[in-house]
C-alpha cells in the first residue's frame, strides 16, 4: 500500500492539486495563442467603433433628410401660394375686361368656370359701392351683403388664410374707380386630400 499511496502522491505532485490541471492548460492555451486572441480583441474593438460610427452616420443622415424635406416643404409652400396669386390676378383680367364690356352673362360662365379648377372652392363679384355680393358660385350668397365690409377697402391684391381657406381679394379697376372685387376662395393646402 505504501508504494500505491506514493505512486498517487507523485502523480499528483506531477499536476499540481485539484484545479492546477484545468489553469495550466488555459495559460498554456493563452500563451500559445497570444496572436489570434489579440487579433480578435482587436477585431471586437474595430466592429464596435463601426457600429458607434454607423449609428452616428444614420442620425446624421436622417437629421439631413428631415431638414431637406422641410426646405422642400417651405418651398413648395411658397410656390404654391405664388402661382395661386398668379392665377387669380388672370383671372381677374378676364372679368375686368367682361366687366368693361358690361357682359354680366359672360363673368357668371368665368366664375362657375373657374370654381371647377382644382382647390377653388368659391368665387364671389362684390359691388364695392353697396358691398353686396352680385354674382357668386354659391348662389345663396347672391344678393346679400359681403360678411366682411372691412377687407373691401383695397387698392390691390391682399391674401388672407384661415386654417381651411386661402383668401385672395382682387379689385377690379375701371378707368377711374373700383368697378368689382373678386373675392377667389382656395382650399387650404393642409386639407387637400392628395
Amino acid at each position: 500500500m505504501g508504494n500505491n499511496n506514493e505512486s498517487n502522491m507523485a502523480k499528483s505532485d506531477g499536476f499540481g492539486a485539484g484545479n492546477a490541471p484545468k489553469e495550466s492548460k488555459v495559460k498554456k492555451l493563452l500563451l500559445n495563442n497570444k496572436l489570434i486572441i489579440l487579433l480578435l480583441l482587436l477585431l471586437l474593438i474595430v466592429f464596435a467603433w463601426g457600429q458607434i460610427k454607423l449609428n452616428k452616420a444614420n442620425r446624421d443622415a436622417d437629421k439631413k433628410i428631415e431638414e431637406i424635406s422641410v426646405s422642400y416643404n417651405l418651398k413648395f409652400d411658397s410656390l404654391q401660394l405664388a402661382s395661386k396669386e398668379r392665377m387669380s390676378k388672370v383671372f381677374s383680367w378676364s372679368v375686368r375686361s367682361e366687366l368693361i364690356r358690361e357682359n354680366v352673362e359672360q363673368v357668371a360662365v368665368l366664375i362657375n368656370n373657374y370654381v371647377q379648377e382644382e382647390g377653388v372652392k368659391n368665387v364671389k363679384l362684390i359691388n364695392p359701392t353697396s358691398q353686396m355680393v352680385v354674382l357668386s358660385t354659391n348662389k345663396r350668397e347672391e344678393n346679400r351683403a359681403f360678411e366682411s365690409p372691412e377687407l373691401l377697402n383695397l387698392n390691390q391684391l391682399e391674401v388672407h388664410q384661415t386654417e381651411e381657406t386661402l383668401i385672395h381679394l382682387i379689385p377690379i379697376m375701371g378707368l377711374n374707380q373700383r368697378m368689382a372685387i373678386l373675392v377667389v376662395e382656395y382650399i387650404s393646402e393642409k386639407n387637400v386630400t392628395k
